[in-house]
């Protein structure tokens, strides 16, 4: 009777497959994230401004941005985009705390209170700046009685806004911290002008009301 010997040929071949198939994963993971870092960086560097406004992320409120250009066309929760200008953020408190998949799944929550506008490109002119209690709830209270409750009530929701230029370099330009204290309560933080080559040349706290009536 034979024995089998042992092929050390077949051995070797199914190692360098081994190597290769790993060499060619790492060549995936690789290649896909090196596309997510050019991605990431396209972001950054078509916006020029951002404006970010934080408040307690305990309170249930929403707090509206709302920036209005050099032409009189503004941005707001119901019209998040014109021509440069972009809300890519409207928190509206608890209410919209989670976090959805591809396919509209909830897969988790956030309790991170922040709105952002973002200005992605540069038209010169003054920029006007508004930031607006729009409602709050209390525990256990439906909408219409935590705005009925809030109209009624005087309160101080503090809230920080922030204006940063991202390019061609970081720079955090102003800090506001302002106060709410009723609902549709509205304060101008700050106001700017653009200069042509995009340099902020003027900042001005002028207060200029913004906000009209509008439906969620």
């Amino acid at each position: 009777m034979r024995h089998k010997l042992f092929d050390f040929r077949t051995a070797y071949i199914d190692l360098l497959l081994n190597v290769l198939t790993g060499i060619i994963f790492l060549f995936i993971i690789t290649t896909m994230m090196i596309q997510t870092k050019k991605q990431d960086e396209g972001i950054k560097k078509d916006a020029q401004y951002i404006i970010n406004v934080e408040w307690d992320p305990n309170v249930d409120c929403d707090v509206d941005i709302w920036v209005q250009d050099p032409n009189g066309q503004a941005v707001f929760f119901n019209r998040r985009d014109f021509d440069i200008m972009h809300i890519e953020r409207d928190d509206m408190g608890h209410k919209n705390d989670f976090i959805k998949d591809s396919n509209g799944r909830i897969t988790g929550t956030t309790k991170d209170n922040k709105e952002t506008w973002v200005l992605r490109g540069v038209v010169p002119g003054e920029y006007y700046v508004s930031v607006h209690l729009y409602s709050c709830r209390y525990p256990g209270d439906n909408p219409l009685t935590a705005l009925s409750m809030a109209l009624k009530t005087q309160m101080d929701l503090p809230v920080k806004v922030e204006f940063i230029r991202l390019n061609p370099y970081y720079d955090l330009i102003a800090v506001e911290n302002i106060v709410l204290r009723k609902i549709w309560d509205e304060i101008t933080p700050f106001n700017f002008t653009l200069a042509a080559n995009g340099d902020v040349v003027s900042i001005d706290k002028t207060q200029r009301r913004l906000v009209k009536v509008q439906e969620r």
